[in-house]
């Protein structure tokens, strides 16, 4: 009985679509930021449909994050066919 019950549990929660989230939805999820300081907003639909995308969400005030914001600068000309997003959560 014991096992008739687990195999039921088995394919009650087997997962049917073994295919990972990224290649179901394969485009960026839907978003709002709101840019500093007029509070105008920036969404999903603003992003280059022709270039990579970089969506970095950083603290200014993070040493790591500082420093790694100025390597990015030091070595910007390889993101010539990029779209940059420095998002913070700080003003």
């Amino acid at each position: 009985m014991f096992s008739l019950i687990l195999v039921q549990f088995q394919i009650v929660f087997a997962q049917t679509d073994s295919l990972p989230e990224y290649r179901k939805n394969p485009g960026i999820p839907s978003f709002t930021i709101n840019k500093a300081p007029d509070s105008t907003s920036f969404s999903h639909e603003q992003l280059a449909a022709d270039k990579k995308i970089i969506l970095v969400v950083f603290s200014p005030d993070c040493g790591h994050c500082q420093v790694f914001v100025k390597h990015l600068l030091d070595s910007i000309q390889l993101f010539n066919n990029t779209q940059l997003v420095l998002a913070s959560f700080i003003d």
